[in-house]
């Protein structure tokens, strides 16, 4: 299973991967790692609403910590919409990806 806390070493290594999966996207500073990070680990039990995902990263709900924390772990390929037919549907979720997953499973479970 996936572990919730994770010292050192393995925390670094899956802020290097989002750091380098999102370089081509924004330039992300510690901060921001941090804090997509914590969505990644939020989103990988069940999907959840943009709001769950606000108040867990403790966020306002507002377009551009959308743009800023979730669109680019959707962009590159780590979360997903549960319908991505409807960007905007007020039952729209996001979920982790099957690559999502993979990072989290390399980082932790094979350590």
């Amino acid at each position: 299973m996936f572990q919730e806390h994770i010292p050192g070493k393995e925390a670094d290594d899956l802020a290097d991967d989002l750091a380098d999966d999102l370089a081509a996207v924004l330039i992300p500073d510690d901060d921001v790692l941090a804090v997509l990070e914590k969505v990644i680990r939020f989103c990988k039990i069940e999907p959840r609403k943009q709001d769950e995902i606000y108040k867990e990263i403790n966020m306002k709900p507002h377009a551009d910590t959308r743009k800023k924390y979730i669109d680019p772990l959707i962009t590159v390929g780590l979360l997903e919409r549960t319908i991505p037919d409807k960007p905007t549907s007020p039952n729209q979720k996001y979920r982790l990806t099957s690559r999502g997953y993979e990072i989290l499973i390399d980082k932790y479970d094979n350590k």
